[in-house]
């Protein structure tokens, strides 16, 4: 009747008493409370009490259903002096004394489904992993993006160590861990649940959009504070309200929000690819027996990252130079070549194989765990 896996496995609570079988403590969807028996001895009347707190105190859940079963006849049970005179006597037709207890059967509903607050705080802790692994490769990345004159030396920024790695870590964790990456999957659970037509690539193409909608302006804005950081080292010991005053002096809007149309053609390309190009993925090597979510990251992340990169270094471009969209392409051509669109590609693929992989794995387990904990009762609902 209740064929759901969802729901909370308890025991029941009915005891059996002297001669007569009670019921199976077996698994299922049902607590069954049992009022106590009419003559019971003091021990059983003891056990049967502190038994219903604690099934009671375990039941908390949100979502109750209560019957009333009834009243159950059972035959009461001999007491010590009449059971061990009991194969002295003969049966009669004489009524049996009977006790009345009524039971009533609560269904307790567990969830398995998360919901959006839950799953935000799961993904923020997941891109901070990501974070550990991916500021440098893109301090890396930004570096081999910038104008010969500001570019440093692969060699000599290795040289500089962990400090210069990790530079505007402090605004990146900010934007990943609290806003980009969480949103970015709250937009794509959103499309999916309001707007989904069942065509596999014209919803991933809607979520990419919709969910780039959504990040595109605090997205612009932190990656310029964070490539303004990066790049400046007066800029590094300021706050990012003062930071953004002083670029707003300075450049207008242009200065807070200096790539606004490459970031939205980027973001929404990443959404499409971290949020339905890598589940797709995967579930395609799994019908090749191939469940390797390390492999269907790195695939997903190199397709998005390659396709997204001529986009990136136009934001990073306009980051550096506050210049408009079209001046920034007609710039880049004139002064280091079509080429250049695609430069910093290696750092940035291998950050992308690193962030699809990082967060797709600890996202699935994050979420698994969870509903493993509440199941269990480890979490309250």
């Amino acid at each position: 009747f209740f064929p759901s896996a969802s729901v909370s496995l308890r025991s029941p609570l009915l005891l059996p008493r002297q001669g007569l079988p009670g019921p199976s403590v077996g698994t299922g969807p049902l607590c069954l409370f049992s009022s106590s028996p009419l003559e019971s001895s003091p021990t059983q009347a003891r056990h049967l009490k502190r038994t219903r707190k604690e099934e009671k105190k375990n039941c908390k859940r949100p979502i109750f259903f209560f019957f009333l079963t009834g009243t159950h006849l059972r035959e009461q049970p001999p007491t010590s002096k009449n059971r061990s005179n009991s194969h002295h006597h003969q049966p009669t037709n004489q009524p049996q004394n009977t006790t009345t207890s009524f039971s009533l059967l609560c269904f307790v509903h567990t969830r398995t489904r998360l919901n959006d607050g839950e799953k935000l705080c799961i993904r923020s802790c997941a891109t901070f992993f990501e974070l550990i692994g991916g500021q440098p490769l893109d301090r890396w990345k930004v570096n081999q993006q910038l104008p010969r004159a500001q570019r440093l030396s692969t060699l000599t920024l290795f040289k500089k160590g962990p400090k210069e790695w990790y530079t505007a870590s402090y605004t990146s964790m900010i934007q990943r861990c609290f806003f980009y990456i969480p949103v970015l999957y709250l937009g794509c659970d959103l499309y999916k649940r309001h707007f989904a037509t069942g065509n596999a690539l014209r919803d991933g193409i809607g979520a990419g959009m919709f969910s780039g909608a959504l990040v595109s302006g605090g997205v612009c804005w932190f990656e310029g504070m964070k490539t303004a950081q990066q790049t400046s080292s007066r800029n590094r010991a300021l706050p990012l309200a003062t930071l953004s005053k002083k670029l707003y002096r300075e450049y207008g809007w242009r200065g807070v929000l200096p790539s606004l149309p490459s970031t939205f053609a980027r973001e929404a390309v990443f959404a499409a690819g971290i949020c339905c190009v890598t589940p797709y993925v995967h579930g395609r090597l799994k019908e090749k027996q191939l469940d390797s979510v390390v492999l269907a990251g790195c695939l997903s992340g190199v397709f998005t990252q390659i396709l997204t990169h001529p986009f990136d270094t136009l934001k990073t471009w306009q980051e550096t130079r506050r210049t408009s969209f079209g001046r920034s392409v007609t710039d880049i051509v004139r002064s280091e070549g079509v080429s250049f669109f695609w430069r910093g590609a290696f750092p940035r693929c291998v950050r992308g194989m690193w962030t699809f992989t990082c967060l797709y794995f600890c996202t699935s387990f994050f979420e698994d765990k969870y509903v493993l904990y509440i199941k269990n009762g480890i979490i309250s609902e």
